[in-house]
């Protein structure tokens, strides 16, 4: 499942940057994070309580973040696993600064197995649509907070 798109933030690159590379904001803005905390260098071990259409479930995984380009991208892996399948991804992330604003560029390929495999490609696709959609509207709501 490729997962792609952009979201326009109003604020400065620096400060988006600055969220996106820390465990508490992250933890805040992820749908379902129970657990979000550094392991090592750009290593961090998660737990998610998710639920996609009747399958619900908690993921035990890890995120590596990898070739960063400080205030302007980085690539990361993300890898759970819990009773209901597994979920593994490969993403980018990229900012440009456009005013006083910050153009956020994302893109996700990922791979699922298991029940929650069983959901089907156009009710995850919506559902990750929607969740990517809360990440970044509570995103923002941080960075304004933080100011």
């Amino acid at each position: 499942m490729d997962i792609k798109g952009n979201v326009l933030l109003h604020n400065p690159a620096s400060r988006v940057w600055e969220a996106l590379n820390d465990p508490q904001v992250l933890s805040k803005c992820t749908p379902g994070c129970k657990v979000f905390e550094a392991v090592g260098d750009n290593q961090y071990h998660v737990v998610l309580e998710l639920g996609l259409a009747a399958v619900k479930g908690t993921y035990d995984g890890q995120i590596v973040i990898t070739d960063s380009v400080p205030g302007t991208s980085y690539r990361m892996t993300v890898s759970g696993e819990g009773l209901t399948g597994f979920v593994r991804g490969d993403g980018s992330v990229s900012l440009a600064s456009e005013g006083d604003n910050t153009r956020l560029t994302y893109q996700v390929d990922a791979q699922v197995g298991g029940a929650i495999a069983g959901v089907g490609q156009r009710v995850m696709g919506g559902i990750s649509k929607m969740m990517v959609g809360q990440f970044f509207s509570k995103l923002e709501k941080e960075i304004d907070a933080s100011s």
